[in-house]
């Protein structure tokens, strides 16, 4: 996708207002209709819960130290419509020492990979042993993809969004990086409700507007999401849950031996809002300041 000329996309501003202000309006009633279904939504958290604790109860018979964790629209509560897959990382200490040699150089590629894949597959098949009893259908096993996956559906879930209460899932591996930018998501939406629906409006225009792929040649969802907390951070109205200062004002110690804290090399601790609100360390402007005059 080649980028337009500013003047471009001035004149497009202008010839398509009417079709951004009805967009907006369809926007904002389907964010008004989440909002009045709230108690529907958290049977649908219930059932991916559900899901979770099936997974882990299979997978901890073999591996012991394995830790399951949403990531996603269903960790960051952002998601727009009522079908989203539920997205699932696992954490393996074994796989994560071989991810962590192969960074180093100390085992070969050829190494990692069938290392990766011998886990995929026992993992894989463990799920679909107990397929039928357990309530797992439609087990896929991908290994050649980035971040290997296994895809598959949970029958007894109780979804409240499929007719037979069943729910899809995509279960990654060592995919910590995608459980990090989730979590620092879902702080920044709970700092302020207005937050939250800016963040969804925005989401759901790039996705009415086909510019949330990056795939695509667009930008992702997650780079959107980003931008708005951004500009709102400028505002005044958000903090930098990433700021030194304010982690050490909240207490919070970054621990390289804690996974979620240095993720492939980069520094992921952040301070939670409730830790920074309880805290009283930073507080919204007033009301009585008004935005325009930040």
């Amino acid at each position: 996708m080649m980028p337009y000329p500013l003047d471009t996309l001035f004149e497009r501003n202008i010839q398509e207002s009417d079709v951004i202000l009805s967009n907006a309006i369809d926007c904002d009633q389907a964010l008004g209709s989440r909002l009045q279904n709230r108690q529907h939504y958290n049977y649908y958290q219930r059932s991916f819960d559900a899901l979770v604790l099936k997974l882990k109860n299979i997978i901890c018979r073999s591996y012991r130290d394995a830790s399951l964790h949403i990531y996603g629209s269903c960790l960051s509560d952002l998601a727009l419509g009522n079908s989203s897959d539920v997205d699932i990382s696992l954490h393996l200490p074994e796989a994560l020492q071989a991810k962590q040699n192969f960074a180093k150089g100390t085992l070969p590629a050829a190494s990692y990979d069938k290392i990766m894949k011998r886990h995929v597959w026992k993992i894989g098949r463990k799920i679909t042993d107990y397929g039928g009893s357990s309530g797992f259908v439609d087990i896929e096993i991908i290994t050649r993809a980035r971040v290997p996956v296994i895809k598959g559906k949970y029958l007894y879930a109780n979804n409240p969004y499929t007719q037979d209460g069943a729910i899809n899932f995509d279960l990654c591996f060592l995919n910590d990086i995608a459980v990090v930018n989730s979590s620092l998501l879902r702080e920044y939406s709970l700092v302020d409700p207005r937050a939250k629906l800016l963040m969804l409006f925005v989401k759901a225009w790039a996705r009415d507007g086909k510019v949330n792929s990056a795939a695509e040649s667009s930008l992702s969802s997650y780079t959107w999401m980003n931008m708005v907390i951004f500009y709102l951070q400028c505002l005044g109205m958000l903090p930098n849950l990433q700021d030194p200062t304010l982690m050490s004002q909240s207490g919070v110690i970054p621990n390289p031996m804690n996974p979620f804290h240095c993720v492939d090399g980069l520094s992921t601790a952040f301070a939670t809002w409730e830790e920074v609100h309880c805290g009283g360390h930073w507080k919204p402007p007033s009301e009585k300041s008004p935005l325009k005059d930040k």
